[in-house]
């Protein structure tokens, strides 16, 4: 009777003197409260070992197994939730929203506890989101640092090939007849000076500024512009030197103080000029 009244009174001392929250033994097997701040060097879920190796730091490991963070959002049962993902995908690492039998949702990136988006990417484009890039304030000051810099620290020094630093992809495929405007590259600014003297500001809705330290024996262009079925047609373009051609054929530019005689015309621009007084 003694020997099994000594567990009940001991069962019935632990419960009583932590009564503010779930029992805890320690390694030492020893009850821990609440209020106690024990160390262990890991803990196993599963297969997965949770640990650390150095101060500050928390680590999901399994061996060469591939380990993933899960942080639901909302998390009815298995077959109904949303969550944040952090995993790896054939040895990429990947950080994603995923549902199952939920709701998909957007992916953000804030900075300096603001509810705006500096990164949105978005899960419905035909909503007119893909991916946003934003700057959610009033900027007072002008500065020529951009929103985007795309290649900041990147130099090519390949002897040969084609190298493309950034580019517009993507195809205009309707399965059937359409009235679709395909536009790859659209830029929309509002530009509005009514709320003072207009001065003498200005607008480039595209600026060109190359940096020529050294230049190639070929042929440079500001802008190039090709079509066709293999996309390398000709169709305009304005050479570094500010001579525009258009399929082609190079259009000069004329200050006539006397009417020409004659003038000749390809492709809608003017490539010579006789009689009259010009430069």
């Amino acid at each position: 009777m003694k020997k099994l009244l000594l567990p009940l009174l001991l069962f019935f001392h632990l419960a009583t003197a932590h009564a503010g929250g779930p029992i805890i033994m320690n390694p030492g097997g020893q009850a821990l409260s609440p209020t106690d701040s024990p160390t262990f060097t890991g803990i196993t879920l599963g297969s997965t070992l949770v640990t650390s190796d150095n101060a500050n730091e928390i680590i999901l490991r399994n061996g060469t197994t591939p380990q993933q963070l899960t942080i639901p959002n909302t998390w009815t049962s298995n077959s109904v939730n949303e969550r944040l993902e952090f995993l790896w995908v054939s040895n990429v690492g990947v950080i994603r929203t995923a549902h199952t039998g939920a709701t998909v949702r957007n992916l953000a990136l804030r900075y300096s506890n603001t509810a705006f988006d500096a990164i949105n990417i978005g899960v419905n484009t035909a909503a007119g989101l893909g991916v946003d890039i934003s700057y959610p304030t009033t900027l007072t000051t002008a500065s020529t640092k951009p929103l985007l810099r795309v290649g900041n620290l990147f130099i090519a020094t390949a002897t040969s090939g084609t190298q493309i630093l950034s580019g517009i992809v993507g195809s205009f495929a309707p399965t059937a007849t359409s009235t679709m405007l395909g536009v790859p590259l659209n830029i929309a600014s509002t530009i509005n000076y009514s709320n003072g003297t207009p001065g003498a500001g200005a607008y480039r809705a595209i600026n060109i500024a190359m940096t020529e330290t050294a230049l190639p024996t070929g042929s440079s262009y500001f802008i190039f512009a090709a079509n066709g079925s293999a996309g390398t047609t000709e169709a305009f373009s304005v050479e570094r030197d500010g001579d525009l051609r258009v399929r082609g054929t190079v259009g000069v530019s004329l200050t006539c103080s006397v009417i020409p005689t004659a003038i000749t015309i390809v492709g809608g621009i003017i490539t010579s000029a006789t009689g009259g007084t010009c430069s």
